[in-house]
């Protein structure tokens, strides 16, 4: 059995505006009340999610993130071939990849799982979503921001602000502008995404 997918909006609060009822901050253990759609963040112009055609009737059907998905992660490839693998639990298992890559500093995987964060954050619906709330939210709840900062591109930036991951009241926004100020000299890491690696799988 997966784990319930605790991290859907929740009722009577914005996220980019930080109120709404919650329990301990961490974005995986919020109560979920009921599904609310986002207000407020861009509508990209996109093939439907997953690129699906209702003509196609085909049993070997792979979505386009989970394609991606399995070319960029071996590790969890067995999971991802199953259709019922739900979106949720990938990225709570994509979140847990990076939180100990950033613990051991290894920037093979952190430029994959980077990469297809920010992928993900480019596309609408449930991608954003759980990229935005799922592991945005759970990785600066684990690993010092220092740390992420060097990976996210300006477009990450802007899209964490939409997010509680700097707080539900954005309360901690001004340290994370402030480490955003101390690197604008510098360029943000190099990633998958970036490279145009995902696009091309």
């Amino acid at each position: 059995m997966w784990r319930p997918n605790k991290r859907l909006k929740l009722a009577g609060g914005d996220r980019s505006k930080g109120n709404g009822v919650f329990a301990p901050w961490r974005a995986r253990d919020f109560v979920q009340q009921q599904l609310r759609r986002w207000a407020g963040r861009p509508q990209l112009k996109r093939d439907p999610l997953d690129g699906y055609d209702p003509r196609i009737r085909t049993t070997s059907y792979v979505s386009v993130w989970r394609r991606k998905a399995i070319a960029l992660f071996p590790e969890l490839a067995v999971e991802l071939v199953g259709p019922e693998f739900p979106l949720h639990e990938f990225f709570f298992r994509l979140a847990s990849l990076a939180v100990q890559a950033h613990k051991t500093h290894d920037d093979a995987v952190l430029r994959r799982v980077h990469g297809f964060a920010e992928w993900c954050l480019h596309q609408e619906g449930d991608l954003w979503r759980e990229a935005g709330i799922g592991f945005y939210e759970d990785l600066f709840a684990e690993v010092p921001w220092e740390e992420i900062v060097p990976w996210l591109s300006p477009f990450v930036s802007d899209q964490v602000k939409k997010t509680w991951a700097l707080g539900v009241g954005g309360e901690r926004a001004g340290q994370f502008e402030k480490l955003i100020r101390d690197r604008r000299h510098l360029a943000y890491r190099t990633h998958a995404f970036a490279t145009g690696e995902i696009d091309a799988l």
